[in-house]
């Protein structure tokens, strides 16, 4: 008789793997907050590919839904002669694919990265945990509770949001003129959203996480106004009238330098300032 070709089961298991990935045990971690860190369970440290354009990538994928491969090129390799560029992508995402499944088997598909002929994204799973992705999720739902009236439960998403926000998002995308205004939606929304927090705490009392709400947002946002007001409130009402001074004085220095005048809001925490001393 001739040659079997019968495939064996573990060659058909490959077949199927390298289109039908299966779900990783340990769920990947992803931070975008701050530096850029991919961790695996809680267990292993978190590491940061060294490659820039590596990082760059995934901050993509992160910070949209699904990408254009021709997208990407514009965006990391704008200067590139096309298929150089083409190149480039392919090599990247092939580190991209190590970096995000390290244990993965040569010739098995990517589990969290999906990449068609024309378009790139990460597969949204409960293995794949991304911090600016949750803060959004948090951000969604304090919003619909605050419309329907539920402050008190609205605060206490943002303040979950807050304890995820640790740093600037997105630093490796910072450097690109086309995603500053993503980048600046984002970053305002989160900022609002840690000053609600703060004044949530203000209002029941407690007064040293209004303080530390109010400078986690000036912090990312020296401008911020509502920031600037609620750090000059809690200080007040935390009887530390010398700092509260000096945290009036950085709200005045920081407004004049987009020439504003402070708005009524501020105006009345600044004369509470001067009835308090």
């Amino acid at each position: 008789g001739g040659a079997d070709n019968t495939p064996t089961p573990a060659a058909g298991a490959r077949a199927i793997l390298s289109h039908v990935p299966a779900q990783p045990e340990v769920p990947l971690h992803l931070q975008l907050c701050g530096a850029l860190s991919i961790g695996v369970g809680a267990q292993e440290p978190a590491t940061s590919p060294t490659r820039a354009r590596v990082r760059q990538l995934l901050s993509l994928l992160t910070l949209r839904k699904e990408v254009r491969r021709d997208e990407a090129i514009d965006l990391l390799w704008p200067d590139t002669e096309p298929s150089k560029a083409r190149n480039s992508l392919r090599v990247t995402l092939g580190y991209l694919r190590d970096a995000l499944e390290p244990n993965r088997v040569a010739g098995e598909a990517s589990f969290h990265l999906r990449a068609t002929a024309d378009t790139l994204r990460l597969r949204r799973s409960p293995a794949l945990r991304v911090d600016v992705w949750d803060i959004e999720a948090e951000l969604k739902a304090a919003q619909a509770l605050d419309v329907g009236g539920h402050h008190q439960q609205a605060s206490e998403h943002c303040q979950r949001a807050a304890a995820l926000w640790r740093g600037e998002a997105w630093q490796d995308l910072r450097g690109s003129i086309d995603l500053m205004a993503e980048l600046s939606v984002f970053d305002q929304r989160i900022a609002q959203a840690v000053a609600q927090a703060g004044e949530w705490s203000y209002t029941t009392g407690d007064f040293d996480d209004a303080l530390a709400r109010a400078e986690q947002v000036l912090e990312n946002d020296p401008y911020n106004e509502r920031g600037h007001r609620l750090a000059i409130s809690a200080l007040i009402a935390l009887g530390r009238s010398g700092a509260a001074a000096q945290a009036r004085d950085r709200c005045l220095r920081a407004l004049s330098e987009f020439g504003v005048r402070p708005s009524e809001q501020t105006e009345m925490v600044l004369r509470r300032l001067r009835a308090s001393a």
